[in-house]
């Protein structure tokens, strides 16, 4: 019964977004998502370094990071500190010139031989 109910609150839970407070096109768009489907539950974050936002991490628990590619969390060496951290933490850097997202999510496999190289690679 413990377990049911644990399934349910798991299932019911509404997905959180957090984005950063310095990106003003980005919160508009999520308040936007937020008026029209109103199944997304937005948490802004003033973090200027991986160890503020691991505290934001922690207390609001979001589903997804989005990120501006000009945010200094956005580069390489922030973003990798970010993802080993936080293996399960899917982020998303978001060009503002474009249309492109970058879509980051750390995942380990294990590789046991060379062949498995080219099927690890097709599957992400």
């Amino acid at each position: 019964m413990k377990d049911q109910a644990a399934l349910i609150m798991i299932s019911t839970k509404t997905p959180c977004v957090l984005v950063m407070k310095s990106d003003a096109m980005m919160k508009r768009a999520f308040a936007s998502l937020v008026t029209v489907k109103g199944e997304l539950e937005v948490a802004v974050s003033e973090a200027l370094d991986v160890s503020e936002l691991a505290e934001d991490l922690f207390t609001k628990k979001p589903d997804i990071v989005f990120l501006s590619e000009t945010t200094p969390l956005a580069q390489n060496d922030s973003l990798l500190q970010l993802l080993i951290r936080y293996p399960g933490l899917k982020v998303v850097v978001v060009s503002n010139d474009s249309n492109w997202l970058h879509i980051f999510k750390h995942e380990n496999k294990l590789l046991i031989s060379i062949d498995d190289l080219l099927p690890i690679i097709n599957s992400s």
